[in-house]
C-alpha cells in the first residue's frame, strides 16, 4: 500500500519515514487493494482472462478446484505453510477457510470473467 501513504500527506508528513516502519519501501504503478493478497492476484487473473479470452484460463469450476489443490499443497508439505493465524495447518488463507470463504469468492470472481459483457448470469 505504498502509494496510498506516499500520496495522502497526512500518512507520510515527512515523506517515505512511516512505510520504512512497516517494510513497504517501494511504490507501484498499479495498485490492487484486496482484504486478502490471493483474492487480488485472482481478481487481476480473472480481468485479463475476461480481457482476453483468447487466452482464457480453465472455466470458472476448474479455476476455483486449482486453487483449492495449489491450497491444499502448499499447506500439506513438503512447504508445510502455515496460516499465520493458527498454529496448526487447516486450509484456510488470513484466517478464512477455504471452504466455504475462498471457494464461494472464487467462484464469483471466474463467473464475472465468463459472464458476457462482464455482467454475471
Amino acid at each position: 500500500m505504498a502509494n496510498v501513504a506516499w500520496r495522502d500527506p497526512d500518512l507520510a508528513p515527512d515523506g517515505f519515514a512511516p512505510l520504512s516502519a512497516n517494510g513497504a519501501y517501494r511504490a507501484c504503478d498499479h495498485l490492487v487493494a484486496a482484504t486478502v493478497s490471493n483474492w487480488g492476484g485472482t481478481a487481476l487473473e480473472a480481468a485479463a482472462a475476461a480481457l482476453f479470452p483468447a487466452a482464457r484460463a480453465p472455466d470458472a469450476a476448474d479455476a476455483v478446484a486449482v486453487e483449492a489443490a495449489v491450497l491444499a499443497a502448499i499447506m500439506r508439505g513438503p512447504c508445510g505453510a502455515v496460516d499465520g493465524k493458527y498454529a496448526d495447518r487447516p486450509d484456510s488463507v488470513d484466517g478464512l477457510p477455504f471452504d466455504p470463504v475462498h471457494r464461494d469468492f472464487y467462484a464469483h470472481l471466474w463467473g464475472l470473467a465468463e459472464a458476457p459483457n462482464g455482467t454475471e448470469e
